[in-house]
Parts: structure tokens; C-alpha cells; sequence
């Protein structure tokens, strides 16, 4: 398969993607899973007869807990796989497409002179 003719800053913007955006949305989706726990219901105590009392809504609040884990969890997984095949399919074109290297370097040295918002 040829992969001649992808500009260099399309091959940069793949590297950026795979090393720096899609982990960082997946470090942002840890985060978020380790502020989530199936077992925290403090918040869901009630000191009167209301509900459930005295626990409320915990155990909703725990299966709810779990199925937001568990899509993070997922997520997290996509983001990683995703990252890994990007990084995958861009080591074949620079490996197939003699001036790839050369293109993606170029740009490189182009978007580092540019000053990023």
C-alpha cells in the first residue's frame, strides 16, 4: 500500500494524537473513575425519616456508581487501543513512504516556529 502524498503536518498531527491528546482524554477519564466509588454513600445519609432511611438512595447510588465505572472503563480502553493503532498505522507509512520522515519533520520544525493558543 502506498501512503506517498500525506503532508507532513497530517503525519504530525497523527504523532500528536497518539502521544499526547488521546492520553490525555484517557488520563482525564482515570481521574474521573477514581473520584467515583461504588461503596461511597456519606452523602446519601439521612439523619430523619426520609426515603430510605437511614442510608437514602446508596444502593441506587452504588449501581449507578458501577455503571459509570464501568463506561469509563471502556472508554479508557478505546482511547488506549485507538492511541496504539494510530501510533501503528503512522510507523507503516513512515516505513513505506520514503519521504514521509523527511515530510513529518519538516512540518514539525514548521509548527514548532508557530505559536499554539
Amino acid at each position: 500500500m502506498a501512503y506517498e502524498g500525506i503532508e507532513g503536518v497530517d503525519l504530525v498531527e497523527l504523532d500528536i494524537i497518539s502521544k499526547e491528546r488521546l492520553p490525555a482524554v484517557a488520563d482525564d477519564f482515570r481521574s474521573a473513575e477514581s473520584l467515583v466509588h461504588e461503596g461511597s454513600t456519606t452523602a446519601f445519609e439521612r439523619s430523619g425519616p426520609i426515603g430510605n432511611y437511614p442510608l437514602g438512595p446508596s444502593a441506587e447510588w452504588g449501581r449507578l456508581a458501577g455503571l459509570l465505572n464501568a463506561a469509563l472503563e471502556t472508554s479508557i480502553g478505546h482511547l488506549d487501543d485507538t492511541s496504539a493503532a494510530i501510533q501503528v498505522f503512522l510507523a507503516d507509512i513512515l516505513a513505506q513512504d520514503e519521504g514521509a520522515q523527511e515530510r513529518m519533520d519538516k512540518a514539525r520544525a514548521e509548527m514548532e516556529g508557530v505559536d499554539h493558543p
